[in-house]
């Protein structure tokens, strides 16, 4: 990065007392800078490193150290941590892996304020963690939205017309919701029927 350069992207960066370097020039739709250099638009955390630290290893992110730093910081896309550009203290080169799992470790409470107890706590294999008692609200409203009848059990059918009543009437746990035992026994069958087809299919080609 060459003098003028660098004049360009630090007459884009706040710098606070508690040592971030706030970008104030674009921001992502989540919540990170980007900086036009080489021809294209770049994050900017990762210009200010990679241009005055050094070069980012190949399959590495870097972590905000700032943000890792904050306990009961919100995270998110109005993380202001996520406009930091400070390379020198606030930017470290880690695995998805171990930024996900820094993350984890701050944060204790999800954006709806549960706790993330042992008990409502979900770990995605992605990395991460996810509040369980919002999943099953998302849960609840998604059959709200696609099935109400059956969400407040105001229906004594299913779509198909079978009836729910006795062991055709199975309560789904995590939503309260209704499901038709002979539909899913449908189901079940076509999916079978299908997948030999596809195998014979694939024999006679």
């Amino acid at each position: 990065m060459d003098d003028v350069t660098l004049a360009q992207f630090m007459s884009k960066v706040e710098i606070q007392p508690n040592g971030c370097w706030y970008w104030t020039g674009h921001i992502t739709d989540d919540g990170y800078g980007t900086f036009y250099i080489d021809g294209s638009n770049q994050l900017a955390h990762r210009v200010a490193y990679a241009h005055l630290v050094e070069p980012i290893p190949d399959g590495l992110e870097l972590d905000h150290l700032c943000h890792t730093r904050s306990p009961g910081c919100p995270g998110g896309k109005t993380d202001l941590h996520r406009r930091c550009v400070n390379p020198f203290t606030d930017l470290e080169p880690v695995t998805g892996a171990e930024n996900a799992h820094r993350r984890s470790l701050v944060v204790t409470q999800c954006p709806q304020g549960h706790d993330y107890t042992p008990e409502n706590t979900y770990y995605p294999p992605k990395g991460g963690k996810e509040c369980r008692e919002c999943r099953a609200e998302r849960g609840r409203q998604w059959v709200a939205e696609h099935n109400p009848g059956v969400r407040h059990g105001t229906e004594t059918h299913c779509p198909q017309g079978h009836p729910y009543l006795g062991g055709n009437l199975y309560i789904i746990p995590s939503t309260g919701g209704r499901m038709c035992r002979q539909c899913k026994r449908d189901s079940g069958r076509e999916y079978m029927r299908r997948k030999r087809a596809a195998a014979k299919a694939a024999r006679a080609a």
